[in-house]
């Protein structure tokens, strides 16, 4: 399952790799290029942990899946990371 922003906005690509885990991309940036996927989302019982791997390496976790979805929109909001 890839979930996207709504059309026109569409920057953000989560791609589910199991049933707790999404795999995080740019869409701006070409299939096949390694830097189009800059982070991932691993749901645990007790929140939703986002593991960032570019710009630069760090994680936060998040209550909901809509809040870790705002600050991995927020990441991308300053430009394509493959800048």
């Amino acid at each position: 399952m890839t979930i996207r922003d709504a059309p026109g906005t569409d920057i953000l690509e989560l791609v589910a790799v199991s049933d707790t885990e999404w795999r995080v991309g740019d869409s701006r940036i070409a299939p096949g290029n390694g830097a189009r996927v800059f982070a991932r989302v691993e749901r645990t019982p007790q929140y939703f942990l986002v593991s960032w791997n570019a710009p630069s390496e760090g994680w936060a976790a998040f209550r909901t899946f809509e809040d870790a979805k705002r600050a991995l929109q927020r990441s991308l909001s300053v430009g394509s990371l493959a800048a």
